[in-house]
């Protein structure tokens, strides 16, 4: 890979919502585990657990909650989730996302 490009990585990760931004359609979240992708290899795309990123969530995408469809603007801090993300550079933008429920805390 030539040292300036940019790589485009398929990932999938689960963790914990902190803010959702509907209006930007954005959302900020802790990362959990990472699985299917780069992990913990450094460099552009790599998604690292305990990691807090933001991720751009098109409205084009579905969300699932319980297996219903959900908006972004349902989505609440607290939520645990499952997602498959597309990552190129520093911009994460989500394919799929799984809400599971709401942390215990």
């Amino acid at each position: 890979y030539p040292a300036n490009a940019t790589k485009t990585i398929a990932v999938g990760f689960a963790g914990q919502v902190v803010s959702v931004d509907p209006v930007n359609n954005k959302a900020t979240v802790t990362v959990y585990t990472v699985y299917g992708g780069v992990q913990g290899k450094g460099g552009a795309g790599a998604i690292f657990p305990g990691q807090t990123v933001t991720i751009n969530v098109p409205s084009t995408i579905v969300i699932k909650k319980k297996g219903q469809v959900i908006s972004l603007s349902q989505v609440q801090p607290g939520n645990l989730f499952d997602a498959h993300v597309i990552v190129k550079g520093d911009i994460i933008t989500a394919q799929t996302v799984n809400i599971w429920s709401y942390a215990r805390i």
